[in-house]
């Protein structure tokens, strides 16, 4: 069980990448609804790709114009690799996104919706390395709201098990 701990930490920490290699691919702005580019998703996949596995598109903002929220992970194939949620705002002019959920932390997104003008996430993790990462064994619900110019996290984001540190 150990090594396949060892083993599943190592495989998360290719997947995702070193902390400062995490660069967006397009230099494209964002342009509205469905405008986001998966090949924007600020992840290093080594060559597997990238998975959206939720995508939410609103005015997230208040600005008048839609905002796109996509929690995505790198494309494996097995396991449960960690996910990232990214924002991207037309209001930024760029494609790069905010970051609301860093990958690294090594949490799953379980669930990504929006509910009463907030965007809200039921996130996975793992009380310790030793926990598979197939068989999540922590859970949290939390939310973001656009307050005074930035988006507040409310809520509690369970362990992730891999790193702590970001």
């Amino acid at each position: 069980m150990a090594t396949a701990a060892a083993l599943a930490a190592v495989t998360a920490a290719v997947l995702v990448g070193r902390p400062g290699e995490t660069q967006a691919h397009s230099a494209e702005p964002v342009r509205g609804a469905g405008a986001v580019p998966v090949s924007s998703v600020p992840l290093d996949c080594g060559g597997v790709g990238v998975a959206v596995t939720k995508r939410i598109t609103a005015d997230l903002d208040h600005d008048g114009r839609p905002d796109t929220a996509l929690a995505a992970h790198c494309n494996a194939g097995t396991g449960s690799p960690p996910d990232g949620i990214f924002l991207y705002t037309p209001a930024r002019g760029t494609a790069k996104p905010i970051v609301l959920l860093d990958p690294r932390k090594g949490l799953t997104v379980k669930k990504l919706v929006l509910q009463d003008g907030r965007l809200r996430a039921t996130m996975l993790g793992y009380s310790s390395p030793e926990v598979p990462r197939c068989c999540a064994d922590l859970s949290g619900d939390v939310h973001w709201e656009w307050t005074s110019g930035i988006f507040k996290l409310e809520g509690t984001e369970p362990a992730g098990g891999l790193t702590q540190s970001v």
